[in-house]
């Protein structure tokens, strides 16, 4: 049995929900024409950014904060040279100061390419929060499953009901051999149908979690966002720095609008100001959306912040 998932936002929170909807590529050609490289079913980051109507970076930043997923999905990079390679047998190349031209208008540098088949850029749609197109896929991707989730419903009540009529049928006839077999059925139905609710309720609750977390007001803001921060650091091997870095990426790229904590902290120490922090130049209003931004990169490699915010919530 399956549960509709109601919240589009659910397959940005949870990474159970994207994973049972990996199948479905299909979509992307349904919401908007998808440009690939030829004879390689894949796409270059440039190409993934125009299909999603996002700035390159942004797609940069989202690979970077879920590599693990979306290399598990195929994406890889290739050197300039090995990627000319494999497409100038299938279209014009024209070489250029630091880049090759395609004749479809693309470019490929000589240095690193990052590459996309269509299962990791079915994952960046997922991902990506501010999109329009990315949104449209995630509507897609509900609206197919509560088709199949109706489908599913009628398929499991006539399962349910042919069951229960072999075990009817096996006591009328008074076959104990029968009678039992037919009941192991129906119990075995019953029991895989148990366990796919309380798996589903798990993932509900995972994604009720964090959206709950989007709501939370903290009475010490700056503390909580600096014991994320640590605690983000000290998992990447003692970087501390790369915490603040993810998380400025995370603010201008994919929060509407945008929160651009680098400029604000140059400007406010050009200005003269002493003991300028990130935390300082946060503004209050944006604390929840900062700290809902840190709680999901920690959440999104493992990192287990459960104990902070249990504290602030005493």
């Amino acid at each position: 049995m399956t549960t509709i998932i109601k919240n589009e936002e659910a397959f940005i929170i949870d990474a159970n929900v994207r994973e049972s909807h990996m199948n479905r590529v299909d979509v992307l050609e349904k919401v908007k024409g998808l440009l690939l490289l030829p004879n390689l079913e894949m796409a270059t980051t440039q190409q993934v950014a125009d299909f999603y109507e996002v700035p390159k970076q942004a797609i940069l930043s989202l690979v970077h904060d879920n590599r693990k997923e979306v290399e598990g999905d195929g994406y890889k990079t290739l050197k300039g040279k090995e990627l000319v390679n494999s497409l100038e047998e299938y279209t014009t190349i024209l070489k250029r100061k630091g880049h090759c031209l395609l004749e479809s208008g693309d470019t490929i540098a000589y240095g690193n390419n990052g590459v996309f088949p269509r299962r990791a850029i079915l994952r960046v749609g997922m991902l990506l929060r501010d999109s329009a197109i990315a949104k449209e896929v995630r509507t897609q991707l509900l609206n197919i499953e509560e088709k199949t989730t109706q489908e599913v419903k009628v398929a499991d009540i006539n399962e349910e009901q042919t069951l229960q009529m072999a075990v009817g049928q096996a006591f009328m006839s008074g076959d104990i051999n029968a009678l039992a077999q037919a009941a192991t059925g129906l119990m075995a139905f019953k029991n895989r149908h148990i366990a796919e609710i309380e798996t589903k309720l798990e993932e509900q609750k995972t994604v009720i979690k964090v959206l709950a977390k989007e709501e939370v007001a903290f009475k010490t803001p700056d503390k909580v966002l600096q014991n994320l921060t640590a605690r983000y650091g000290k998992a990447n091997g003692g970087n501390y720095q790369m915490a603040w870095k993810d998380l400025r990426n995370h603010l201008r790229y994919k929060v509407t609008p945008g929160i651009n904590l680098k400029s604000r902290k140059t400007r406010a120490i050009r200005s003269g100001k002493k003991g300028v922090t990130y935390p300082k130049v946060i503004k209050e209003h944006e604390f929840p959306t900062v700290i809902s931004a840190m709680i999901a990169l920690c959440e999104n490699k493992g990192i287990d912040v459960e104990d902070i915010l249990q504290e602030v919530a005493k």
